[in-house]
């Protein structure tokens, strides 16, 4: 996990140099940056890692859908932990607000 909307997974393929490593961006989401030079946005932007890693970490089952490829080239995909969505368990928990890829926006 990188940040709040972004990690580093690897897929089950038997090709491992095409199927690791593989950076995806939780598709429907908008977390913090942990570079943010605001205190109160640096600790929004921890807390919205930390979960991810609860929400993602073993033992849970994860399922992605992948929707694309964004500007960096990363997967955009719905993400999923034992069945539950992800976007949705952090925006609930207001960690992250809703993005569609329409342009930055200031926190």
């Amino acid at each position: 996990v990188h940040d709040g909307d972004t990690m580093t997974v690897n897929l089950p393929c038997t090709i491992k140099q095409v199927c690791e490593k593989i950076p995806v961006r939780i598709y429907g989401i908008d977390a913090p940056e942990l570079n943010d030079t605001r205190p109160e946005m640096q600790q929004l932007a921890i807390k919205a890692k930390n979960r991810l890693i609860e929400l993602t970490a073993p033992p849970h089952k994860i399922e992605m859908r992948i929707v694309g490829r964004d500007k960096y080239f990363r997967l955009d995909a719905y993400v999923y932990s034992d069945g539950v969505s992800v976007a949705e368990t952090l925006a609930v928990e207001n960690l992250v607000r809703p993005y569609f890829g329409e342009g930055p926006k200031p926190w």
